[in-house]
């Protein structure tokens, strides 16, 4: 009961503040919007932490936090495209482009 009843608690929270429903993505991270920020949280035993945060319209900081929750936080490509609703090919073009240039590869028209 404890880790699923803390999570359900935490998306509650997330969705009262907000106004809107919080995305689970895997077991331990959710995405939510606060006004004109998203931000991936990290659920642990301390409640919530904030791991990125990026305007909605940022769209490298979106992709950035995209690959790095699968390339260092262990979570699977489907979990985290379909949090952010971008297909898994597109996911997987990303990771292989910031692979090959860094950052600079995740600019749309680079």
């Amino acid at each position: 009961m404890g880790a699923v009843a803390g999570k359900q608690g935490v998306l509650a929270g997330l969705r009262r503040r907000s106004g809107r429903p919080a995305t689970p993505i895997g077991k331990d991270f959710v995405l939510a919007r606060e006004g004109d920020l998203l931000v991936v949280f990290l659920l642990s035993v301390h409640g919530k932490l904030p791991l990125y945060h990026f305007r909605v319209d940022d769209t490298v900081g979106k992709y950035l936090a995209m690959v790095d929750l699968v390339r260092h936080h262990g979570q699977g490509v489907t979990e985290v495209s379909a949090a952010f609703g971008l297909h898994r090919v597109t996911l997987h073009k990303l990771i292989g482009r910031f692979e090959c240039k860094g950052s600079v590869g995740l600019i749309p028209g680079k």
